[in-house]
């Protein structure tokens, strides 16, 4: 019998995770790409984390129609694009205003959150994941 392993599968066993996640990823690069084509300075700002832009939406992107991912290019490129918030949330729910230390406060009881529901995270997507927090704190940090 032959073994008919895809690229993905070996990436996935490497990777120590899914092969969803393999080709999940392979899409979010693709749709990247696409916006580069477009905007490098909108890639750069992807890729730095400055875009301000989910993944389901960097995602859905490429399909949209030319003006609006025109718009949305735009506006990664500029700082001025902003991630959409759910509409299931109560709208007549206040504003919630936060300070900087109740900022703080949260990401910590999140971190802990995190680490108590962790079963394996010595793989080298959760390292890269933690080394970007960290990159992002040590920017706020510089800037206090």
């Amino acid at each position: 019998m032959q073994n008919r392993d895809t690229t993905a599968d070996k990436l996935a066993r490497e990777y120590d995770v899914t092969e969803r996640t393999i080709r999940r990823d392979g899409q979010l690069a693709s749709a990247i790409i696409e916006i580069g084509q477009q905007s490098p300075e909108a890639k750069e700002r992807i890729l730095s984390g400055r875009g301000n832009i989910s993944r389901k939406r960097l995602l859905e992107l490429p399909s949209e129609s030319e003006d609006e991912f025109n718009k949305t290019i735009a506006q990664i490129k500029d700082g001025t694009h902003r991630i959409r918030r759910s509409r299931a949330k109560d709208s007549s729910e206040p504003n919630e205003q936060l300070t900087f230390d109740g900022f703080i406060e949260r990401i910590a009881a999140e971190i802990d959150s995190g680490m108590k529901k962790l079963t394996d995270g010595n793989n080298d997507a959760s390292r890269i994941a933690i080394r970007s927090l960290i990159d992002k704190l040590e920017r706020i940090y510089e800037n206090m």
